[in-house]
């Protein structure tokens, strides 16, 4: 499940975490103003950090340690205040 979902960059496994949605979903999309769902494609905090969990439960140590660092980079500089940010381009989104 974890190779052939989580891992794959056209499903869940972003440049900055992972998307709460397989970018194949026909429900996915990514709002870059007004009020984000969390569950509709973006990267969410909460969800990358219970994967990275589950991730260093079931043996994934090197997968969970690069989920570590693609979540670290969106947690430095102006982007620390906030929770979600967009899957590919690592701009946070603002809530209404």
């Amino acid at each position: 499940m974890v190779q052939e979902n989580l891992l794959r960059e056209d499903l869940f496994w972003a440049p900055y975490g992972v998307r709460t949605l397989s970018k194949k979903e026909k429900m996915y999309r990514v709002i870059e103003s007004g009020n984000p769902s969390c569950w509709q494609g973006p990267i969410w905090g909460i969800s990358n950090y219970i994967c990275f969990r589950g991730l260093l439960k079931y043996g994934f140590r090197t997968e969970a340690k690069e989920l570590a660092k693609k979540r670290f980079c969106c947690l430095v500089g102006v982007f620390w205040r906030t929770e979600i940010f967009t899957s590919t381009t690592i701009r946070k989104l603002a809530m209404a």
